[in-house]
């Protein structure tokens, strides 16, 4: 039996549209068939028959073992044992009623997804959710025992909770029993890629004399993630996560949005957390004030967000009294291509700069790193050390100039105290290479010979060719010869200079050992 009412206020369609439900509510009696491939339920509202029916996961492939609901929301666990005799199990969740499915004909609905119209509810409703799967180690052992229950408001606000023996068979009163899935965290990669990280939350002891009612949040990346080859996937686990396996979050949650930040790795470099909504202005300048210099790092793909995403930042940064803002910019001086038609990706960049050169209330700074490195150094751009290809989009003697995320980091503390980069737009790089010396350094180090394949065609891409995508845009910039920096900043300022940037060596090197 399942109901939701006052603790769960509202579900959220596949719109986004909130539908607020706190004082009738939803009550409904949820059953599984006897081979556990159908779900029957029934309501008070309805007559009395289980007549209702939904779908199963996996297109009613799905054979559950149980289920658990709580809040609208089902879950359903299987368990079983692959070819090693090791447990295997898989675990779905689905929010589903008669009303937010759209059979209750006294609520609009509708299928149009121009429909903006508040409390007209969006279909098709939430599909079944594959839920991580627990990684059964040992002697351990899940049981088909699970609940779920409501932690607040919202559908995605539901503790997971299965039962199991630890690795001395006995019945475990922790762990799993104690951790419960509030939500996940989905990092896009790109349209066909995504990592998916299941956030806990739990109750610390402070909560068992009364002294806190906060939970205590965690991440856990998947066992499948950490054993991915994909190099996105790998860099984000590298980067981000360190490459291990769990770690204690900060949650800070919006009406809109939760936002999810590792207090480890903040705390562990002396930063301090602070969080504002570019869609609160005030809240936005009071989260600023005594900030002296802001670097913006709005990235993406939404126009409204890089241009007045920025543009609310700034506007806050000046009223706070910001003496220095740096912006979220692209990574190489731009073209001179833009008479006919302009590069989605970089239009709302070129506009915030222009408005900074003609707002004298707030100094700016400007920096181009060229190509990151990383970047270079995927199969997608040309350079595949694993299969030992060098692929060059244009001539192979043509010059690169490239830099290190990480020493970008290590020099932006130096840049911002020195005056010349007061009002100026400067340009970075940890080293300027050809694609034909990336060859032979490879080779050299390796011992190894790589094959060289030239690719010319970047060189006469038409505009249309050009603008279609931001790996095409990159290709050709650096085909026509604008991603080299003649004299880089960091090369002859007398200060920067004596700062160590990572090498083409040694990138090779660590690349290598991978």
């Amino acid at each position: 039996m399942s109901h939701k009412g006052p603790d769960t206020m509202y579900y959220t369609d596949m719109k986004g549209k909130k539908h607020p439900d706190p004082y009738v509510g939803v009550t409904t009696i949820y059953c599984l068939n006897e081979d556990g491939t159908r779900i029957f339920f029934a309501d008070p509202w309805l007559q009395n028959k289980f007549e209702n029916e939904l779908t199963t996961p996996e297109d009613g492939q799905f054979i559950a073992e149980s289920m658990a609901t709580s809040g609208s929301t089902l879950f359903l666990i299987q368990r079983g044992r692959n070819e090693f005799g090791k447990e295997i199990n898989k675990m779905y969740t689905r929010f589903a009623d008669f009303d937010s499915i759209g059979s209750n004909p006294a609520l609009a609905s509708t299928y149009n997804p121009n429909n903006n119209v508040p409390l007209v509810r969006y279909l098709p409703s939430e599909d079944c959710i594959k839920q991580p799967f627990i990684n059964i180690q040992g002697k351990a052992r899940s049981t088909k025992n699970i609940s779920i229950y409501q932690i607040g408001w919202g559908q995605n606000n539901r503790q997971l909770r299965v039962q199991g023996t630890d690795v001395n068979e006995k019945l475990s009163h922790r762990g799993l029993n104690e951790r419960g899935l509030h939500t996940k965290l989905i990092l896009i990669l790109d349209k066909n890629n995504q990592i998916s990280i299941p956030l806990y939350a739990r109750r610390g002891w402070r909560s068992l004399i009364g002294l806190s009612k906060s939970n205590l949040w965690k991440l856990v990346i998947p066992l499948e993630y950490l054993q991915n080859d994909n190099y996105q996937i790998q860099l984000i686990l590298e980067k981000i996560f360190q490459n291990k396996f769990r770690h204690n979050v900060y949650v800070y949650e919006t009406k809109q949005e939760i936002f999810i930040t590792n207090t480890f790795y903040f705390q562990k470099q002396g930063a301090k957390l602070i969080f504002g909504e570019l869609d609160d202005p005030v809240g936005l300048e009071k989260s600023l004030e005594g900030i002296d210099v802001v670097i913006c790092l709005l990235t993406g793909h939404d126009q409204e967000i890089l241009f007045n995403g920025q543009k609310s930042l700034i506007e806050a940064s000046k009223k706070a009294h910001v003496k220095r803002f740096i912006t979220s910019v692209m990574e190489w001086i731009y073209l001179e291509l833009s008479s006919e038609k302009e590069c989605y990706y970089y239009v709302p960049k070129q506009r915030i700069e222009s408005l900074l050169e003609n707002d004298s209330s707030v100094e700016h700074t400007f920096i181009a790193t060229g190509l990151f490195a990383e970047l270079l150094f995927i199969p997608r751009f040309g350079i595949d050390i694993k299969q030992r290809i060098i692929k060059s989009f244009g001539s192979s003697d043509m010059k690169i100039s490239t830099t290190f995320s990480d020493d970008i980091a290590l020099l932006l503390p130096d840049i911002i105290l020195l005056d010349e980069s007061k009002n100026a737009r400067i340009n970075l790089a940890s080293f300027t290479t050809t694609f034909k010396e990336i060859q032979q350094i490879a080779e050299n180090i390796s011992g190894e010979k790589f094959q060289f394949i030239e690719d010319r065609s970047y060189e006469n891409l038409t505009k249309e060719q050009l603008y279609n995508q931001v790996t095409e845009f990159v290709k050709s910039v650096y085909a026509r010869g604008d991603g080299y920096f003649d004299k880089p900043f960091n090369k002859v300022h007398p200060i920067l200079s004596k700062i160590s940037t990572t090498t083409l060596e040694d990138y090779i090197k660590i690349k290598l050992s991978e």
